[in-house]
């Protein structure tokens, strides 16, 4: 992990990407714990810097707070805790502000032990690290204390790596710089003595005493004071011409009698936006490697990346950096033509002349040029001459062993030794952040504001951030298509160009005449692309713009069948496009398996499958297997590979419900039926009862009676059993009372067994406690005598939650060890975990505290083993309320707080309610009242704003209802 506190405050995780951490107070924190690196700092020293004079109690349950989501963003290990205090657990030279310090003192030990080239690269890297102001958005005094000492050392490094770079000559280099700086600082003397220095090496004699005498106005002027020694007998050496102030080498250096052309790169026109961490990166790698290629899909930003890369390392390589442009060349024979004309911009004779005499001599020409130069050659837009630039890199490198190239293609060049750096688009904001600070510093929305304001007079403000935002997130974050749309605001409001984006192809036009034709529009630039594909490849790519958050290779193979394209065949085509950038793997390392496309680019896809006849085939091969995969996924949700399914049915979500959408627009309401009826345990587990509901009550709207009456009454129970978890119980038991006529009608035992626990469950919660315990022991024997454990299970956990309620101690004691008897059988977790809860509030009521606690300790084992963070949670605060009876105070507050933390990890907030309950108890049996005091008026706030989900359905009859719970809890504190 990194931690950037130079300029804009950033984290990166080990592979160099941004970690988010919201909100100042948090960010704040984090600075404060960077800036001491591994080393412990004292709680209060963080409450008074971040909170100053806020309540020492309040703040210190804040702090708790903003800690508990540091972890969340950075790793459990990240801070810890060591007494009063907490500790970053970061190398000190992974903080940029930590590693500047230490690089601006060895570079001035070096500068006084007369190593000047080390001085002048250490310092040189001392600079690099800054990006902007340090510690600005921190309004406080320990981060403006902080803030001016280190501008006060940058300014020292400055002046240290200035004095280096005139001792090795490079004084015309500095002039420029010099001149801004003391613009910008006037009153430091000794950059005033470097300028003076600088411009009578040059021969500027005039210029330099010049400088003397606008130095000596101003300090007269604004301060009254005269300039100091040093400075008055430097105008006196320059005045009588002294020979030491003359440049001589270092370390046997050649002069630089005359200017060398180092160099030539396109100098852009508009601002670099954003890539921070990617430019570094791309630096790193170049800079320990010969050959890198930057790749990435259409209008990703490429070649504006190695620009700016190039440009920040011109100076480490002797004779400069330099780029040719390959786009416009037809003719392959003609790379090693076009780089010798390239180069020939800046040097002399004999490579100008090769250049003009034909391909042959140009490619020994250069060779010959090459071979004894430390250059960096920029190679842009390689893809459609793949074959011949591979070809001249692998000569070129081979032969030329100074020389390093930097490509950028939309494929990887394929030689041994090459890094393939990926280019990703900017980032976007999440679609969950509405506060316009955050979307506003997202780099997609800081290019479109920087962009838009540079044609209009648009304005972010905190009316227009969210449109601002969903437009990026809807272009990807693609640097050109947000440039494009930016151009628009000229003309159009960003409302309308936000709304516009299903016609991006249409809408994104620039009328531009300067820049290459494929930049002018999206379009173009997705059909350079495209029309370098093979007619395999465009089908394949063609069939996969149909999946929406992407696709597994079995589904991807599944839809190529529609192309002719046999499994073996796909998988090769899926590499190839891989490589061609216009297909991405998903998930962490590339290595799980699926694929996604930009959503420009499917847009794309789908255009494509249109023209040639194919989008209805598609969306019903797609539809299809979608279907099936939906009916695998009821039993393994009930299974021991439980937590596979869910996770897979979590990823495979917008491909379900389009598959939904395409279904009910087509009429297949059949299909629609199914993919919503088999996903009824997924849409509990994953509180989308509602979700679930409308998905079914649009195929029964739709379908006017035209399903089968098994379909109809299974869709049915399942709205009666979503519906009742939700509480809306009318709805829930006119929609099972349906369901259990269609299925007594069928004569179908199982699915009428089914409709009798669903609606059992619901009047059990409506209170008419007789039937549904006819209707659940009718539902049990059907199962039980078919071997369905699982359902058996589910049946019985409705018996312990009667039992629970009567306070029937045996029957629930029986029960609750039926639930673990079953889950035992089929390896289902969350039951073992239930089963645990309810042996644990068993031996509780009666009263044998230690076996309570000992199952308590099994359930949050077991939770632990579901990976279910709302599980985990509850588990513990029962752990926690049985170790409170038993005495332990400690292990009781413990089990609560890490409750809160795993269920604010889960985006649990009723868990997290219940937890905060739970650990307000525990600090009031210490006395802490203030403390429960606190945690209880967060709950009874959170509850104003929140509802019961359906997943709470269970867990609210054994642990009861936190909103509640902290109202009594907060009446009785207050008696």
């Amino acid at each position: 992990m990194r931690v950037k506190l130079l300029g804009p405050i950033q984290v990166e995780d080990a592979d160099g990407t941004a970690v988010a951490v919201a909100g100042t107070k948090q960010r704040a924190v984090l600075a404060i714990l960077a800036l001491n690196a591994a080393r412990p700092v004292p709680v209060e020293t963080l409450v008074d810097a971040v909170w100053g004079s806020e309540s020492a109690l309040d703040a210190r349950n804040t702090l708790q707070h903003q800690v508990s989501r540091l972890r969340k963003a950075l790793g459990r290990e990240a801070v810890t805790s060591q007494g009063p205090t907490y500790v970053l657990n970061i190398s000190p030279e992974d903080v940029d502000a930590v590693r500047f310090e230490r690089l601006a003192t060895e570079g001035r030990a070096e500068l006084r032990l007369g190593d000047i080239r080390a001085a002048s690269a250490v310092l040189r890297r001392a600079e690099q690290l800054w990006r902007g102001p340090a510690l600005e958005e921190f309004d406080r005094d320990w981060a403006r204390a902080d803030a001016v000492r280190l501008e006060q050392l940058r300014l020292d490094v400055l002046e240290d790596r200035v004095d280096a770079d005139l001792r090795l000559g490079h004084h015309r280099e500095v002039v420029g710089e010099l001149e801004s700086s003391v613009r910008e600082h006037p009153y430091r003397e000794r950059l005033w003595a470097h300028l003076m220095v600088a411009l009578y090496r040059c021969g500027r004699q005039a210029d330099a005493l010049a400088a003397f005498q606008q130095a000596r106005a101003l300090l007269a002027e604004e301060l009254g004071i005269e300039p100091g020694p040093e400075l008055r007998e430097l105008e006196a050496a320059v005045l009588r011409h002294d020979p030491e102030l003359n440049w001589s080498p270092v370390d046997g250096s050649p002069a630089l009698a005359t200017p060398v052309v180092q160099g030539r790169l396109p100098i852009p026109l508009t601002s670099f936006v954003g890539r921070e961490t990617q430019l570094t990166q791309v630096r790193r790698a170049v800079g320990e490697h010969r050959l890198v290629t930057l790749t990435g899909a259409a209008g990703s930003g490429k070649t504006r990346l190695a620009i700016e890369a190039a440009s920040a390392l011109r100076d480490d390589f002797a004779d400069g950096a330099w780029m040719v442009e390959l786009e416009p060349l037809a003719d392959a024979a003609a790379v090693p033509q076009a780089i010798a004309s390239a180069l020939a911009g800046g040097t002399a004779g004999r490579l100008s002349a090769s250049a003009d005499e034909g391909p042959a001599s140009a490619g020994a020409g250069l060779l010959e040029y090459l071979r004894p130069r430390q250059l960096l050659l920029v190679v842009d837009n390689c893809e459609h001459l793949l074959s011949s630039v591979t070809e001249w890199a692998q000569l070129v490198l081979s032969a030329c062993p100074r020389l390093h190239l930097l490509a950028t293609s939309r494929e990887p060049l394929g030689i041994v030794g090459e890094i393939h750096w990926l280019v990703p688009p900017l980032t976007v904001p999440a679609a969950d952040v509405d506060d316009p600070a955050t979307l506003a510093a997202t780099e997609s929305v800081r290019l479109f504001e920087d962009r838009a304001r540079r044609v209009s007079a648009f304005e972010l403000t905190a009316d227009n951030t969210a449109t601002v935002a969903d437009l990026c997130r809807h272009l990807d974050g693609l640097p050109l298509a947000i440039e494009l749309a930016a151009a628009r605001t000229k003309a159009l409001p960003v409302t309308y160009i936000a709304t516009e984006l299903s016609n991006r192809f249409t809408l994104l036009v620039s009328p531009g005449r300067t820049s290459l034709a494929r930049h002018h529009s999206l379009r173009a630039t997705i059909d350079w692309s495209y029309d370098l594909l093979d007619e395999r490849e465009r089908t394949l790519f063609d069939l996969l713009s149909v999946f929406e958050g992407g696709c597994s290779i079995e589904a991807a193979m599944a839809l190529a069948r529609v192309g002719g394209i046999d499994p073996a065949g796909t998988l090769d085509l899926l590499s190839l496009l891989v490589d061609k950038s216009l297909v991405v793997p998903q998930g962490a390392g590339q290595l799980s398996g699926r694929y996604d496309m930009l959503e420009t680019v499917r847009f794309y896809g789908r255009e494509q499958l249109q023209v040639a006849g194919l989008l209805t085939e598609a969306r019903r091969a797609h539809r299809n297997y979608f279907v099936a995969l939906a009916e695998d996924a009821e039993a393994g949700l009930m299974s021991k590979d439980y937590r596979t399914w869910q996770i897979r049915l979590e990823s495979e979500f917008g491909n379900l419900q389009a598959a939904h959408q395409s279904a009910i627009s087509s009429g297949a309401f059949e299909d629609s039926l199914r993919i919503a009826g088999a996903l009824w345990w997924f849409w509990s587990g994953s509180d989308r009862h509602t979700v679930g509901r409308e998905w079914i009550d649009a195929a029964l709207r739709g379908s006017t009676g035209h399903v089968r009456p098994s379909l109809r009454a299974r869709a049915l129970t399942v709205v009666c059993y979503l519906a009742g978890q939700q509480f809306d119980l009318e709805n829930a038991v006119a929609a099972g009372e349906q369901a259990l006529a269609l299925t007594t009608e069928s004569m179908d035992a199982w699915s009428t067994a089914w409709s009798k626990q669903s609606i059992g469950l619901t009047l059990e919660v409506a209170g008419d406690h007789q039937r549904a315990t006819v209707l659940l022991a009718e539902a049990r024997a059907v199962m039980d005598a078919k071997g369905d454990h699982w359902y058996v299970a589910a049946n019985d956990l409705v018996t312990c939650v009667r039992a629970l309620r009567t306070g029937d101690l045996d029957e629930l004691d029986k029960a609750s060890h039926e639930v673990l008897s079953r889950a035992a059988l089929i390896g289902y977790e969350p039951f073992r975990c239930w089963a645990y809860l309810l042996c644990s509030r068993v031996a509780e009521l009666r009263g044998d505290v230690a076996t309570a606690r000992a199952e308590a300790e099994r359930a949050v084992l077991t939770a632990r083993h579901t990976q279910l963070n709302h599980y985990v949670a509850f588990a513990l605060v029962q752990l926690g309320r049985t170790a409170l009876l038993d005495g332990d105070q400690a292990a009781a507050e413990g089990a609560c707080r890490e409750a809160i933390m795993a269920a604010e990890a889960g985006g649990a907030g009723w868990f997290a309610a219940l937890a905060r309950v739970g650990l307000a108890g525990a600090l009031r049996s210490k006395v802490d009242h203030q403390g429960a005091a606190s945690l209880l008026h967060e709950v009874v706030a959170w509850g104003e704003r929140a509802t019961t989900g359906g997943r709470q359905f269970f867990f609210l009859a054994l642990g009861g209802d936190p909103r509640v719970l902290a109202a009594e809890a907060l009446e009785n504190l207050t008696r």
